[in-house]
């Protein structure tokens, strides 16, 4: 692959310059980075399409049906097999994807200008999904505490937390280490991370529609359907909805994991840019290439 110039990741940056430096950094890989994350995430996006829409399915077919799922018990339709096996893989996909963006940036930090491909990016990324999941799951119950306890704090912990991602994955660090350390980094810079996050998170948004339109646009056809009202009528048991309905979900997933891309790299500027801020890593690490140097001339 071919690069102007290499992003230097342990850089201490403003806001303006996170922004700039994640939408460079996404630019410049956009191809690899884009290929790992088709080939890899791509059987699970085909897998969740098959499933999501055999879920849609079975909940319009039991609304039109004559004997329709019982509605004073919502769990029925939440405990249907179809759902739960998208809910599982979902999950399972949500945490390779966030392996596979952050182990490409390490790959790209330590092999420029050498080109990164998908076989290395898989075999990096299997190695964390225990650690991560792990991390997510301990993370999620502090931050659902967090909101049951008081909205507030459930934010505050939300931004902390995203944090120790990429702490895991760069320092290479147990779970709880993890999340202390992200505490720890985000001192005085939790404002600063949160308002990152948003902007980062209103441009995967904005991107992720164009992957989402037509999905929706067989989710109303389904609605309809069931409108005499409306006079809009389609057979929702039809082959070429059915089929519709499951590229639509596919696109959708694989739009997801491409845009995740823009929060997760914004992200891992910010963890760079708050180490570097307390620590000077990137400094001393030039500093000690100095002195080699001078020491070989």
């Amino acid at each position: 692959m071919t690069y102007t110039q290499k992003i230097v990741f342990r850089k201490i940056r403003n806001f303006s310059q996170k922004l700039n430096a994640t939408i460079e950094f996404i630019r410049q890989n956009i191809k690899p980075l884009g290929k790992s994350i088709l080939y890899i995430l791509g059987p699970l996006a085909i897998l969740n399409g098959l499933l999501f829409s055999q879920y849609i399915s079975f909940i319009f077919g039991n609304m039109s049906a004559a004997e329709p799922i019982d509605v004073q018990n919502p769990l029925a339709s939440v405990f249907n097999e179809t759902y739960i096996g998208f809910m599982i893989f979902s999950i399972f996909s949500a945490v390779l994807n966030f392996s596979v963006i952050i182990n490409f940036m390490k790959i790209y930090d330590k092999k420029y200008p050498e080109e990164i491909t998908v076989t290395e990016v898989l075999n990096a990324s299997w190695k964390d999904l225990l650690p991560l999941f792990v991390l997510g799951f301990i993370a999620t119950i502090l931050m659902v505490i967090g909101f049951i306890a008081f909205v507030i704090p459930g934010v505050y912990l939300m931004v902390v937390l995203s944090l120790s991602i990429p702490i895991l994955f760069f320092e290479k660090k147990g779970v709880f280490e993890t999340i202390g350390r992200s505490f720890k980094l985000i001192k005085n810079k939790w404002w600063s991370t949160f308002g990152l996050m948003f902007v980062a998170s209103i441009l995967m948004y904005a991107v992720s529609m164009i992957f989402i339109v037509p999905f929706y646009v067989f989710y109303f056809i389904s609605i309809f359907t069931l409108v005499d009202e409306m006079g809009i009528s389609a057979d929702i048991t039809s082959w070429w909805f059915q089929g519709g309905m499951t590229f639509s979900v596919m696109f959708m997933m694989l739009g997801s994991y491409l845009t995740y891309s823009v929060p997760m790299v914004a992200l891992s500027f910010q963890y760079f840019n708050l180490v570097e801020r307390q620590e000077s890593v990137g400094l001393l690490s030039e500093i000690d290439q100095l002195d080699d140097h001078k020491e070989g001339e």
